[in-house]
């Protein structure tokens, strides 16, 4: 099944390049350029406590290489909960049960006041979830935008139906029977076909990491991953990640793509030699959850990639430009 749906993402970045081909004469330049400021409260009401993610230097495991990517697990990237030094109770509560299995791990009702607490109580809840969850509805959608993609050649909208073929649209993805009726697999909650809700454990790794409280009780998460160059998602069953990406998302594998572009007949007709890195930047995970019972209400989760293509050809065309593809994740209905 992992491998069906990963060669299906693999398909669906393709086509992502493809429709940068096809807008190749639209203004605005593809690239989006990651900062280091803390980001802003998502919403207006309610009371934000925490404070950004401090930047300072780009943390060990951090793949800065566009060209490559190791299958070497980073620091800060694991199945232990984050630690923190200001002493809190709070902060010691959360961590000793962030690495609980079990549905009796207590509940994080205080609001996190750093980013170390911020990723405590995001993984605490989520690796409850994937214990406890018995049922729950995922919308997994994409887009393209076709404006601000910038290549060479202007000939290369012959593509662009293919292209769009293969991008899940949330108009489609909502029409789907997996959308409309929910599932009962838990390995489809992130971390997807792992035991873990996340691996990452080290605050450093986030531009920000924001708590807001809510009404009824409940707590609003938003944590802002920095960038990193071809993640790779871990092994069905693993409880390491080796990339931060792929700790808490669903990054495309870059390997199956690569083997979809070499081996695939119809991919072959129209792509050759193709090279490019994946950047993934902004990622963003948005968690509302019941502070008295660890329960979540919605969690949604947005990877931006910035597609930067070097070399190569389509069809008989230069390949070089920079595309953008956003994905989205928006889970619900959470049964315990």
């Amino acid at each position: 099944m992992r491998r069906k749906r990963n060669a299906l993402l693999s398909l669906v970045l393709i086509a992502a390049l493809l429709c940068g081909f096809a807008a190749c004469d639209k203004g605005g330049g593809g690239e989006t350029t990651s900062t280091t400021e803390a980001a802003a409260p998502v919403n207006g009401g309610g009371e934000t406590t925490t404070s950004p993610a401090q930047s300072g230097t780009v943390p060990s495991g951090t793949q800065t290489d566009p060209a490559s990517s190791t299958g070497t697990q980073p620091s800060g990237v694991s199945d232990t909960a984050p630690s923190s030094t200001d002493g809190s109770t709070a902060q010691s509560a959360a961590s000793s049960t962030a690495t609980q299995t079990s549905a009796t791990a207590a509940p994080t009702q205080a609001i996190p006041s750093t980013p170390a607490q911020v990723l405590v109580a995001y993984k605490t809840v989520m690796d409850k979830a994937k214990q406890d969850v018995k049922h729950f509805r995922k919308l997994n959608y994409q887009t393209v935008p076709t404006e601000e993609a910038k290549f060479e050649s202007k000939a290369l909208d012959l593509a662009l139906p293919v292209a769009m073929s293969f991008v899940e649209t949330k108009e489609k993805a909502m029409e789907a029977g997996s959308y409309k009726d929910g599932t009962d697999n838990t390995a489809n909650l992130p971390v997807v076909g792992t035991p873990l809700g996340c691996m990452v454990s080290d605050p450093a790794l986030f531009k920000s990491a924001q708590a807001q409280q809510l009404t009824d009780g409940r707590i609003k998460l938003t944590l802002v991953m920095k960038e990193e160059y071809n993640p790779e998602p871990p092994a069905n069953g693993s409880r390491t990640s080796p990339s931060h990406v792929g700790g808490m998302f669903e990054p495309l594998p870059k390997k199956n793509i690569d083997d979809t572009l070499q081996n695939d007949a119809a991919v072959k007709v129209l792509v050759r030699n193709l090279e490019y890195s994946l950047r993934y930047y902004d990622c963003t995970a948005v968690l509302v959850y019941d502070a008295k019972t660890n329960h979540i209400e919605t969690l949604n989760l947005t990877m931006h990639v910035d597609i930067n293509i070097t070399g190569g050809s389509v069809m008989v065309f230069s390949a070089k430009g920079k595309a953008l593809l956003h994905s989205y994740q928006e889970m619900d209905q959470f049964v315990y």
